[in-house]
């Protein structure tokens, strides 16, 4: 199902994460297809008519031969197919019957896998980020790592926790607050829920969990996971709206999909045409909202604002970088002329080794003011993986331009172009040039 907005369509889809109990263990069964050639959780296309979860079961059976029964709402993801932005809806499942597969020309293959195994398998981040998420609401922790591998976190958490406490503290004294008034305000939601005679408080356990998880992230020193816990229980705590508007009091649930819906317009992206489709019917939001739509709303202003911060931060950690190297080669430079002005005329010459290192660090100072000035042009459009991909081109780049600046000086002191005298400052004003 597509439908247009503001001249865009957007395709409606649902899909299942499977989960059966066997003697290996709990397992999720992923399938392979042929015609893209890759392993993905089973979805597709709502039919006309159909609701989300109507839809995720018709093609969880469809593409996996199994009969199975609706459990929680896993959660969302969105994209860009072939140009149009795709929303699919996930819901955690159980198998009822576990029918013969026969491979078609949608799926090809179906394995049942742990959620290690699906995690290495699965071919699409987001589905990967999604399992994540999901495996540790169902067994409350992640699976364990080798005992050296949690060490080494351990130390790297605790020296990263260290390094921001001094060059980051506004950060993460913001997340810490965020997480303490999280607490504050579930608490409040779970009064009000018990209070208006809310019989189903699942959600608040996930909702704990999730809180647990954000604060040992913290602890952890990974502020960009702690992050991520914390935005999946505000999501999670919609369940809980959810279930005090079937208790007779629909406004809460109302006023945060009112604010979903205007936080929306900072949207310029594909994003935008997704969220109206959800929440809005000709520009109007929608008397009526599931619950799962407003959850999948979130994810994408959530998932919207965090690559911006993403993006901002990596800049920021690529500027630094480079301002040190580009301080570093300065310093050094410095040093070269201060060691030469204690030295004979004739061994400060322009052939000798120190005027030659002297030239590499042009190059490199040459080549790290012009990664500088691209930086600047980055952080608004440039996309995440490509953006994490430059850091190691700007890196080398520096090696190109101490390289760049060598070619400059074995070129000029080859005498095919020389006009004149060929002084000290000429060939440092061109290994600078060339390393830029």
């Amino acid at each position: 199902m597509s439908q247009s907005i503001s001249g865009r369509e957007v395709i409606k889809a649902a899909g299942g994460l499977l989960w059966r109990e066997s003697a290996h263990g709990t397992q999720l069964a992923v399938i392979h297809r042929g015609r893209y050639g890759d392993w993905t959780l089973p979805k597709g296309k709502l039919g006309d008519g159909e609701t989300w979860e109507v839809a995720a079961l018709r093609e969880v059976r469809e593409e996996t031969g199994c009969e199975a029964s609706l459990s929680t709402f896993a959660g969302t993801i969105s994209y860009l197919a072939k140009g149009t932005p795709k929303i699919v809806l996930f819901w955690n499942m159980g198998v009822t019957r576990e029918g013969n597969f026969e491979p078609s020309e949608e799926v090809a293959e179906i394995e049942w896998l742990s959620v290690a195994e699906a995690l290495q398998r699965l071919d699409h981040e987001d589905e990967r980020n999604l399992l994540q998420a999901v495996s540790h609401l169902r067994l409350r922790s992640k699976p364990e790592s080798a005992p050296v591998r949690q060490t080494w976190r351990k130390w790297l958490g605790r020296v990263a926790t260290g390094v921001r406490s001094v060059f980051g503290p506004h950060d993460r004294n913001r997340l810490v607050s965020a997480i303490q008034i999280y607490r504050v305000e579930f608490g409040q939601l779970r009064a009000v829920c018990a209070n208006a005679g809310v019989k189903n408080f699942t959600w608040a356990g996930s909702v704990e969990a999730l809180i647990k998880a954000a604060e040992q992230a913290l602890r952890d020193g990974d502020d960009q996971r702690s992050w991520e816990c914390l935005h999946a229980a505000e999501r999670m705590e919609l369940f809980g709206l959810a279930a005090l508007s079937q208790a007779g009091d629909p406004l809460p649930l109302r006023i945060r999909a009112q604010v979903l819906w205007q936080e929306a317009s900072k949207l310029t992206s594909w994003r935008r045409a997704v969220v109206e489709k959800l929440l809005a019917t000709d520009g109007i939001l929608r008397p009526q909202l599931e619950v799962h739509e407003i959850i999948a709303a979130a994810n994408i202003l959530q998932e919207h604002f965090s690559n911006v911060y993403r993006r901002l931060r990596e800049l920021i950690r690529q500027f630094a970088i480079q301002a040190a190297a580009g301080l570093l080669a300065l310093v050094a430079l410095l040093l070269t002329f201060l060691w030469s002005s204690s030295l004979p005329a004739a061994q400060a010459a322009t052939e000798g080794p120190l005027f030659i290192s002297r030239v590499l660090l042009l190059g490199v100072l040459g080549a790290t003011l012009s990664v500088l000035l691209s930086l600047r042009s980055d952080w608004s459009g440039t996309q995440i993986p490509t953006l994490l991909g430059s850091r190691w081109v700007n890196l080398t780049r520096l090696l190109v331009g101490a390289l760049s600046a060598l070619t400059a000086y074995l070129f000029l002191n080859s005498g095919l172009l020389r006009q004149g005298e060929l002084t000290p400052a000429l060939i440092m004003a061109a290994a600078l040039a060339s390393g830029f």
